[in-house]
């Protein structure tokens, strides 16, 4: 059992001036100024350990670098993360993050068209093991088959428009639906990329169907999946707030109903946004508040919603083996961390396929400084227990046998 002691008791660091508390330091928490510095009991007789944490930090991951720096267990983590928010004042991270809403949808006529399987070279992993499967070198994309999918989506939207009650400020008017028409010819053209929007297209898109109800939201998202592969989408994304209101919608919708066609959309909106630098470089920044999003998804019955949520796994990982640069360790933990969450009840094969690649291409990752610690945190959160219970439970596909035996192997 892990024991906590609150702020102001007895062997805490003394708090600075303003409140702060200072920490020297160590492998897993750099050195300076915290608003709490804990002591917390390892087991009885075990001594005390200093847990340094800020407010605004996740206190999962907090949780976990502690776990894994006393190398106490994954079975913790959670109890350790309770006793930081019960001390902390703070409730769950959805429950923060998110205001309650609607949900449901029925689902949409022509279903998007699912990424391409990831492709791997055959590199060589730590200790001498070798992947033909990982890592994986480019994001995954959620294209679309502008014949099949486009004259449908846009009679939905126009359905769902017409529903609303006149006046509504958000409902589309007479010039509105002239801009309507004209761009369902911009999304059939072929060259889709080249095609030029409009800023009263723009605001259609993204301010007017924004302020539609959740329950009404998934074809929106599946538009939005789609003008996430156009170059015009970076201008939503480069103002001082990264277009965080866009994301923070998608992930709302998706947390109303995590079973439903909004939440797959969603998803997929969210594995597209990879496709250009600058709308990559936003998810990157807001990796913690997009992971903990996702966290609620590992329980969802709809395989597809669980697909697409590794599938953003996987451009994680793939945008952090590009650069050290791109994201913090604690980005890469929390990635660690909740692919092996997916792991725990996955049966569906193609999703625990991606989900092996998001853990292998993150653990092969040549950023300096972050192999060994990934490595030995993969360890203590028993990484290798989950991807051998996800092996076991997706029956006799070879490709995720072979997958799980290599990774296994870069876990030794």
């Amino acid at each position: 059992e892990v024991v906590g002691k609150a702020p102001g008791q007895e062997g805490n660091t003394p708090p600075m001036l303003g409140g702060k508390r200072q920490y020297e330091g160590d492998r897993y928490f750099e050195a300076g100024e915290y608003d709490y510095v804990f002591d917390v009991e390892i087991g009885e007789g075990s001594g005390y350990k200093k847990l340094p944490y800020r407010r605004g930090e996740n206190p999962l991951l907090v949780a976990e670098k502690f776990c894994v720096r006393e190398n106490i267990g994954k079975s913790a983590v959670d109890q350790v993360a309770g006793f930081i928010r019960q001390n902390t004042g703070q409730g769950t991270p959805l429950q923060q993050q998110y205001a309650q809403g609607g949900g449901g949808g029925a689902a949409p006529k022509a279903a998007p068209s699912a990424p391409a399987a990831p492709k791997a070279a055959a590199p060589t992993a730590p200790g001498g093991a070798k992947s033909k499967h990982f890592p994986i070198h480019d994001i995954l994309t959620f294209q679309f088959q502008a014949a099949k999918v486009i004259d449908p989506l846009f009679k939905k939207l126009k359905e769902l428009d017409a529903e609303l009650p006149e006046g509504t400020e958000y409902k589309l008017d007479a010039n509105d639906h002239i801009y309507f028409q004209e761009m369902i010819a911009r999304f059939k053209n072929p060259n889709f990329l080249k095609q030029e929007f409009r800023r009263c297209e723009m605001h259609i898109i993204f301010e007017k169907f924004i302020r539609w109800e959740a329950s009404k939201a998934f074809p929106v998202m599946d538009l939005w999946r789609i003008m996430a592969l156009h170059p015009k989408s970076a201008d939503l994304h480069k103002a001082s707030d990264d277009g965080w209101q866009y994301i923070a919608h998608a992930l709302f919708v998706m947390k109303q109903d995590i079973n439903g066609p909004g939440c797959m959309l969603g998803c997929r909106y969210l594995s597209n946004l990879f496709v250009n630098p600058t709308n990559k470089s936003v998810m990157i920044r807001r990796c913690p508040q997009v992971l903990d999003a996702l966290s609620d998804l590992a329980g969802s019955t709809n395989k597809n919603v669980r697909a697409g949520a590794a599938t953003v796994l996987v451009n994680y990982a793939v945008s952090f083996r590009d650069s050290h640069k791109e994201g913090t360790l604690d980005d890469r933990l929390q990635l660690l961390s909740l692919g092996a969450e997916f792991l725990q009840n996955e049966n569906d094969p193609e999703s625990c396929y991606r989900l092996f690649a998001a853990l292998g291409t993150l653990l092969l990752s040549p950023a300096e400084g972050f192999g060994e610690s990934l490595l030995e945190s993969a360890k203590a959160l028993e990484v290798g227990a989950a991807v051998a219970k996800a092996a076991s439970t997706c029956g006799a596909d070879a490709r995720v046998q072979e997958a799980a035996r290599d990774l296994q192997g870069i876990l030794k």
